[in-house]
């Protein structure tokens, strides 16, 4: 059996892309907790493992499946900064956003709790996992897997797996555009840092084709993904693989319409917070 150990929902590496020194040089986060709004400077030991919560054991799978994308994101990050992201890590940065996605507390509660409670969703989610697989051996496994009476335990490992494995074909298809933030801005992000704008489409598939992902690598940087053929936002004309400086206009409205509004208990900003409003109320 395995022990309750804990996980951290949102990786402590990917934390440590928006830390900043405070005066005695310790990395800090800028949060605000957005049941009370009230906003704190916390030393990066601050991140806390969160209690695994019944019916969240599977997610302690990602711990070992996960590991090498973790390894390669500081080094992904390295290259953007050098102005040289190799196309070959792509997919290493794909499976750094499915880990992250599927840990969201919305995704889990939306695509693969309420999948076992309910049996139409149950029915709809095997359906859509099949659709994609040209295996169909192993498809039948899966829809075999999935039949009612099965709790989702530890035991549910093989399911996450072909959770992450469609999710990877999906954004295998899509086009990355890397955009920096203006000079003197940075990203936010917060405890649920890969938004998907479904763009309308009310079906329960997890990501329909033609969503727009939003995803802050780091204050410094923030990942775009879309269909380029579906696609009618201006990011998407961006060259892909590539860095392109982005306009404070589109900065304002990716924090105002994304990064916030996906948020589910706080924010974190890129940047000192109260540094930032000391200099602004001094522009003033």
């Amino acid at each position: 059996m395995v022990k309750n150990q804990g996980h951290h929902r949102t990786n402590k590496i990917y934390w440590r892309g928006f830390a900043f020194k405070d005066l005695n040089r310790f990395d800090c986060l800028s949060i605000c907790n957005l049941e009370n709004f009230i906003i704190d400077n916390k030393p990066f030991l601050w991140l806390k493992k969160e209690a695994n919560q019944p019916g969240e054991m599977h997610i302690r799978y990602f711990e070992a499946f996960s590991s090498k994308s973790e390894k390669e994101y500081r080094k992904i990050l390295r290259q953007i900064d050098e102005g040289k992201f190799d196309e070959e890590m792509k997919p290493h940065l794909l499976s750094f956003i499915c880990n992250l996605l599927i840990r969201q507390t919305s995704f889990q509660s939306e695509h693969i709790a309420e999948g076992f409670k309910n049996t139409v969703l149950r029915k709809e989610l095997i359906n859509e996992l099949v659709r994609y697989r040209h295996d169909k051996v192993s498809a039948e496994k899966v829809f075999l897997q999935l039949q009612p009476n099965i709790a989702p335990t530890d035991e549910l490992s093989p399911f996450v797996r072909e959770i992450w494995n469609h999710l990877m074909a999906i954004l295998n298809s899509f086009t990355l555009v890397i955009l920096r933030a203006p000079s003197s801005y940075f990203w936010s992000t917060s405890d649920c840092p890969v938004s998907v704008d479904r763009m309308g489409c009310n079906d329960t598939l997890m990501i329909p084709i033609q969503s727009e992902i939003y995803f802050p690598l780091s204050r410094k940087y923030l990942a775009f993904l879309s269909n380029k053929n579906l696609s009618h936002n201006q990011i998407s004309k961006f060259p892909a693989n590539t860095v392109s400086t982005c306009s404070h206009e589109l900065y304002q409205s990716i924090i105002d319409n994304h990064i916030i509004p996906n948020a589910n208990e706080y924010l974190i900003y890129g940047n000192d917070f109260f540094k930032l409003a000391l200099s602004q109320t001094e522009i003033i």
